[in-house]
């Protein structure tokens, strides 16, 4: 769990700076800041923008709403982002257009795809904590929650299926640890440099 809240801390300073950066700091609640590619997209974005609403609502006491009140000021994204919990950090990212994705995803030497796989697969693993179920052999059945196919995989030499799958190493929430190690790497690699 501490991987857990090191890469949520991690992801929400790089989304909060490289949105910043890219659409201002108050234009998170905009809905052309996001990616309507599909009709699913624009039904996430929609979802998401009522969820960050009601979080911003619900935090409404907190110290750092009450600054910038205060100020007479919107909430920046990255005040905002602080309210987020994982699972809509998840969502947030995944209605970012690509270009921004792509940016943040680099961030951590991996692709859009593969980040939006490890972060599905870090939420449930934390669901999974949250509600007291076992870890051990919880398996994922859930085809967005599936874990994809990492350098990992390929340097245990796991065997793969016809159709190039891993036939170990991808259901298991256990080898969630795969997402973990390769956040955790690339967090300590950036710090570094």
């Amino acid at each position: 769990m501490d991987y857990t809240l090191l890469i949520e801390n991690s992801l929400k300073t790089k989304i909060a700076y490289e949105f910043a950066k890219k659409y201002g700091e108050y234009a998170y609640l905009n809905s052309s800041s996001y990616t309507f590619k599909t009709h699913q997209q624009k039904n996430n974005t929609i979802k998401l923008l009522a969820r960050i609403m009601d979080k911003i609502e619900k935090e409404s006491n907190s110290g750092i709403y009450s600054h910038f009140i205060s100020l007479g000021r919107e909430i920046p994204v990255w005040a905002a982002t602080s309210f987020f919990d994982f699972g809509t950090v998840r969502t947030f990212y995944s209605c970012l257009e690509d270009s921004l994705a792509f940016d943040i995803a680099n961030y951590y030497s991996i692709n859009k795809t593969e980040l939006i796989s490890f972060l599905s697969n870090i939420n449930m693993y934390r669901n999974v904590c949250a509600h007291d179920n076992r870890i051990m052999r919880y398996m994922i059945f859930k085809k967005e929650f599936s874990i994809s196919n990492t350098k990992i995989h390929s340097n245990m030499n796991l065997n793969t299926d016809s159709k190039n799958e891993y036939i170990v190493g991808k259901r298991l929430l256990l080898f969630l640890s795969n997402s973990l190690i390769c956040f955790k790497l690339n967090i300590i690699k950036n710090y570094r440099n």
